[in-house]
């Protein structure tokens, strides 16, 4: 199954398309907030040098947050608009699931800003033992593993290598906020 897979929660972007286990394709941005002006268009050109299409995507994966606002909301946005024309499924997958994962840690914190973090805890599996819950920075226990928005890197600790090995990630028609509104004349 040919797989989209994008991350848009921190500060820079990434999306890679892989065939079943092989990463066929990956871009990372280099410069900070451009998930909005270049995720469309580095997701065609992707899917054009592979000769590719929408059509040939059979499943996306997008990470769902914690993360920066804009970065969440272009991120599900942008698969969700993929899924809606071309008739697609789309899964989830947690932020902190993802480091977790590549980490090989148990308790990560992720800091979007400089005094209030998110934190999860999980199992041997990556598998969530308790709800995301947001801290303010001074409660962070001992052991854990803190991202901050300014030093993730979305290409080599995000959504490729955990989608090799995740089984946590869930299919779901998401929204940001408030679904559309469908009009009908």
């Amino acid at each position: 199954m040919m797989i989209l897979s994008i991350d848009t929660c921190s500060l820079y972007y990434s999306m890679a398309i892989l065939q079943d286990a092989e990463v066929l394709t990956q871009v990372k941005s280099h410069e900070k907030n451009m998930q909005c002006e270049e995720l469309i268009a580095t997701i065609e050109k992707s899917l054009a040098s592979l000769n590719l299409t929408y059509g040939d995507i059979g499943r996306i994966v997008v990470t769902s947050g914690p993360g920066t606002f804009n970065g969440v909301r272009i991120g599900i946005n942008a698969a969700n608009g993929i899924a809606l024309a071309r008739n697609i499924k789309v899964a989830t997958v947690s932020t902190l699931a993802v480091m977790a994962h590549n980490l090989k840690s148990s308790s990560i914190c992720f800091t979007p800003d400089k005094q209030i973090g998110f934190s999860q805890e999980f199992d041997s599996n990556y598998h969530p033992l308790s709800e995301v819950v947001q801290i303010n920075l001074s409660e962070i226990k001992e052991g854990t593993v803190i991202f901050d928005i300014e030093t993730y890197d979305s290409l080599s600790n995000g959504v490729v290598p955990a989608l090799l090995h995740l089984k946590n990630a869930r299919d779901a028609p998401i929204f940001y906020g408030k679904p559309p509104s469908i009009h009908i004349k």
